[in-house]
């Protein structure tokens, strides 16, 4: 009887735990999203969910811009927003330790073409 309890127990305890953090025990996939230009246009870049690690985006222009990242949940939910300001020729970098979750999947823009590199990387089931 001792030895159920204990292992009724357990089970609770790994079960809240999986709850609290929010993300499954195994995220096996490696999301590597190459850097490329963000389009002015919403574009799709997957559409599992992914635990985002780490976001750059670089202004190649001389000019100020705005970027909007966001998941593909309905509504849809920034990931900082509802839009990341990026002045003329900056470097923005975001790191997310314990991973932000993007329900759905991901979708990026920004206000001018050919203006900003994006690069994503994160984890998929």
């Amino acid at each position: 009887m001792k030895r159920f309890m204990l292992l009724t127990a357990l089970v609770c305890l790994t079960i809240t735990a999986q709850t609290f953090t929010g993300r499954p025990a195994r995220l096996d996939k490696t999301f590597d999203f190459d850097a490329q230009l963000i389009p002015t246009s919403a574009t799709t870049i997957t559409n599992a969910d992914t635990w985002i690690e780490l976001v750059t985006l670089t202004n190649e222009t001389s000019s100020d811009v705005t970027c909007t990242i966001q998941d593909r949940q309905s509504p849809a939910r920034a990931l900082i927003g509802p839009a990341i300001p990026l002045k003329a020729k900056q470097h923005w970098i975001q790191e997310y330790k314990a991973y932000r979750k993007m329900k759905g999947g991901i979708t990026w823009s920004c206000s001018s073409v050919n203006a900003v590199t994006g690069y994503i990387v994160g984890r998929q089931q």
